[in-house]
C-alpha cells in the first residue's frame, strides 16, 4: 500500500489542534510529535498556511464560500426569527398562566372568606 493510501484523513478541528500543539515544537520534539500523531511536517505546514489563510482578513473569499456562507447566514436568521416568535409566544403563554393562577387565589379567597362571614 502507499504512504498515501495509508495515510489517515484529519478534520479541521483536529488540524487546527495538532497545529496549535505543535506550534512551539522544534527540533527532536517537533519530530517526535510528527511521528506520534501520523503526520509530515508537509502536511503540518499546509495546516499551518490554511489556518494563517483563513486569519487573514484581507484575503477575498471564493465566489462559492461566500454563497455557501450568505446561504447559512440568511437560514440562520430565518431560525432566529422563527424562535424569537416562540419566545415571544411562550411569553404570552406564561402570562395567561399566570393570570388565570392570580384569578383562581382570588376566587379561592372570596369563597374561603364567604364561607367565614356565613359562620354565627
Amino acid at each position: 500500500m502507499s504512504e498515501q493510501g495509508m495515510r489517515q484523513r484529519f478534520r479541521t478541528s483536529q488540524q487546527m489542534s495538532m497545529v496549535a500543539k505543535s506550534w512551539s515544537l522544534k527540533g527532536e520534539d517537533l519530530g517526535r510529535f510528527l511521528r506520534e500523531n501520523g503526520i509530515s511536517s508537509v502536511e503540518l505546514e499546509s495546516w499551518r498556511q490554511q489556518m494563517q489563510d483563513g486569519m487573514d482578513d484581507n484575503k477575498p473569499l471564493e465566489p462559492s464560500t461566500k454563497k455557501r456562507l450568505e446561504q447559512r447566514i440568511r437560514l440562520l436568521e430565518e431560525e432566529l426569527k422563527r424562535a424569537q416568535g416562540i419566545i415571544e409566544l411562550q411569553k404570552k403563554a406564561q402570562k395567561i398562566l399566570a393570570e388565570e393562577e392570580a384569578r383562581k387565589a382570588v376566587a379561592k379567597l372570596e369563597k374561603n372568606s364567604s364561607k367565614r362571614s356565613k359562620k354565627p
